[in-house]
């Protein structure tokens, strides 16, 4: 109304798609399980884990998808029974499907994780109208601005930024393998061409040919022996045709499987091969330190 004209109002609750709404759901989700003496890991704020010495529990949180780990049944009793007085929950038991990631245990000592499911819906959402054959997710051709279209006449009827965030979900959670390609496909979302959507094709059609491809983790035999942390880096030089910056590659193993991967563009430009080297250790470093850390 007009002579409310200039008031503020002050929101009493949070509103979802607001800013706000997200950290008042983390604080009041997690002041129930600081109730319970859950404290959040200071290197990771997404794990909770039990302070004391009696028994071993962590709680992975994604939004509101928790994960409960515990080797203490009283205790993991305890921590469904306060989510359930505070919040509305359905407990699903053991864990077997988490956030589209499927989880597939052998009482042996490996565990799988793959995301089937999602891929082949994806691949039925956006089906490639040509039919060739992928046996890698990207070719070695650089993608370059110089095949971006110059007038919107000249841009292909394709959802690129649809398809490009289905893809970056699955690189991101266990198909490091495609990893490099998609972050390639997402520098042009603005402004795809041609060249662009045959990429994005393939790397499709490489996800149809192998929707079963996912990470496996084998636990070590000696289980009182200190976990080893395996890290692989690599850079190439001025490998961008529009910038001549450098490209960053990393992948660090634990237990025979990845659990951290990315590849990025350097901020700066590389004046020699071993200045793009150094760097791009550098990168690596930060994130085992971390790592180590958590």
């Amino acid at each position: 109304p007009s002579e409310n004209k200039g008031t503020v109002l002050r929101l009493l609750k949070g509103l979802y798609g607001l800013k706000q709404a997200s950290r008042i759901w983390q604080k009041t989700l997690y002041k129930a399980l600081n109730d319970l003496g859950m404290d959040p890991c200071k290197t990771e704020s997404g794990v909770l884990r039990w302070p004391g010495q009696d028994a071993m529990c962590l709680i992975v949180c994604w939004v509101d998808d928790l994960i409960i780990v515990c080797d203490d049944e009283k205790l993991r009793k305890k921590i469904e029974e306060k989510l359930a007085k505070e919040f509305l929950t359905k407990m699903l038991g053991e864990l077997e499907v988490y956030v589209g990631i499927v989880l597939e245990r052998d009482r042996n000592g490996s565990c799988d994780l793959h995301q089937s499911p999602f891929i082949k819906k994806v691949v039925a959402k956006f089906p490639v109208d040509r039919k060739f054959h992928a046996n890698v997710p990207a070719q070695s051709d650089r993608l370059s601005k110089s095949d971006c279209p110059l007038s919107s006449k000249d841009v292909p009827d394709y959802p690129y930024m649809s398809v490009t965030g289905s893809l970056l979900y699955a690189a991101i959670c266990t198909r490091p393998d495609i990893f490099y390609a998609v972050m390639q496909l997402a520098r042009f979302n603005s402004n795809p061409g041609k060249a662009h959507v045959r990429a994005s094709e393939q790397c499709l059609r490489y996800l149809e040919e192998t929707p079963d491809l996912g990470i496996r983790y084998t636990a070590p035999k000696d289980k009182s022996a200190k976990i080893k942390i395996e890290a692989f880096v690599d850079s190439d030089w001025g490998g961008c045709p529009d910038t001549r910056r450098s490209t960053t590659g990393y992948v660090i193993q634990v237990c025979g499987g990845p659990v951290a991967w990315r590849s990025k563009l350097m901020q700066t430009i590389a004046l020699s091969s071993c200045e793009a080297e150094f760097m791009a250790l550098t990168e690596v470093c930060r994130e085992l330190m971390w790592m180590c850390r958590f």
